[in-house]
């Protein structure tokens, strides 16, 4: 959620049309993010709290939930993702190539969505898939943060 504050101020300091082009990966980055949350408390109550019961179908309901969570994110962070390549469009904020990325990491945010109705397999809970979105999108965010922490290039002005 840190991140995705300094990523709407980063685009608002360089927003000149005063549209705020970074309020869509806002809302999309603080939806996906609860999502996630919310995903990690139930598979924490399933495991820390349930599971000594010993009732195997509740516990199995709960991860079911849980993993359904998750996926769940995946529909706030395609819209985080499409956000910001918005944001780099409008600003110029991120090299441009940060945009089309950023369209390809929201696809595939929005793909693994498949994975609330497959029962095995490729998307499934636990299939292959399920690695590569998180890690596209990692790989964004990794590379906004390091052109974020980059200092400002020295502008020379005619009075020297």
């Amino acid at each position: 959620m840190l991140f995705v504050g300094a990523l709407r101020s980063y685009f608002g300091v360089a927003d000149q049309t005063g549209i705020r082009p970074g309020s869509a990966l806002l809302a999309g980055g603080v939806a996906g993010a609860s999502m996630v949350f919310a995903g990690t408390a139930v598979l924490n109550g399933a495991v820390f709290q349930v599971a000594s019961a010993g009732d195997a179908n509740l516990n199995h309901a709960l991860y079911d939930v849980a993993n359904d969570l998750f996926f769940v994110a995946g529909f706030g962070f395609a819209a985080f993702f499409a956000g910001a390549a918005i944001a780099v469009s409008a600003t110029r904020a991120l090299p441009s190539a940060m945009a089309p990325a950023a369209l390809v990491v929201a696809l595939l945010n929005v793909v693994s969505g498949v994975g609330l109705f497959a029962k095995s397999g490729f998307f499934a809970i636990g299939g292959a898939f399920g690695f590569i979105a998180p890690v596209a999108s990692l790989l964004w965010v990794l590379a906004a943060s390091i052109v974020m922490l980059r200092p400002a290039p020295i502008t020379r002005s005619g009075a020297a």
